[in-house]
């Protein structure tokens, strides 16, 4: 395990690594470098959070907007496969699978599009997501950790007390097959008129992952854990003595 310093050439010429930070008994700060494998057809779970927790992304109808466009347009650069979409009000949770190896375009695109669209959106000019967190992409090599992952993706406003259901979250919350026709929102992204390169419509394909089998039965599986899991969290809730937030509450909600 090699130790270098935050502005070496090893940390610059390798921005796909994941890093922790460190302490040296001289004190500046240095970064242990942990190489990251990129590997074909392989499927993740990627997660990345908004600077200091806030709600950048919470959600209403022109961030939804926002969202689904450049999802779209990352996976259609990067051409990895979309099989969920979880977006927080200050994180997002996604399950894919990176068909050609190219995950880091896949990442890069979609967190450099938020963020500058997103900044514009609310009119600040910090940085929109955590610095001192890397994204976090988690490799789910069987089927059990799909199931897994999937279950704790589309809970995860539940299990924070946000709302009863995860079909009641009014943000990004998909994992049905399909395609949906996304439109270009109205800030930020120039038209090809006005000089701009980005299309006026998309579309957000989503599948199953392949290694959950037959498409029916794994549906019919999937809907049956979110069901328990969702009793389960709203028996604990029940003896803790704790309220839900509730969908319009959520909308609400102060950025920052």
């Amino acid at each position: 395990m090699q130790v270098c310093p935050r502005n070496c050439y090893r940390y610059k010429s390798r921005p796909w690594v994941k890093k922790e930070a460190r302490f040296t008994s001289s004190g500046p700060k240095m970064f242990v470098v942990h190489p990251r494998p990129i590997l074909k057809r392989q499927t993740y779970m990627v997660t990345r959070r908004t600077t200091q927790r806030q709600f950048l992304l919470r959600p209403n109808k022109a961030i939804n907007q926002c969202i689904r466009y450049c999802v779209s347009v990352a996976s259609e650069a990067s051409g990895v496969e979309l099989h969920a979409l979880m977006f927080m009000s200050n994180h997002y949770h996604i399950i894919l699978t990176d068909v050609e190896g190219r995950l880091p375009m896949f990442t890069e695109t979609l967190n450099g599009l938020l963020a500058k669209s997103l900044n514009v959106y609310h009119d600040r000019g910090e940085n929109f997501w955590a610095g001192h967190v890397q994204p976090s992409h988690v490799h789910l090599p069987e089927r059990i950790d799909v199931l897994n992952k999937l279950v704790y993706l589309l809970c995860n406003p539940v299990a924070a007390d946000l709302v009863k259901e995860g079909k009641d979250w009014p943000g990004i919350r998909v994992f049905l097959p399909g395609e949906t026709k996304c439109v270009r929102p109205r800030f930020y992204f120039r038209s090809k008129d006005s000089g701009g390169t980005m299309p006026k419509k998309t579309k957000l394909r989503l599948s199953l992952p392949g290694c959950l089998g037959d498409k029916k039965a794994a549906l019919k599986e999937i809907k049956k854990l979110i069901k328990d899991k969702e009793q389960i969290l709203s028996e604990e809730r029940k003896a803790s003595g704790k309220q839900v937030l509730g969908r319009e509450a959520v909308k609400h909600q102060r950025i920052d």
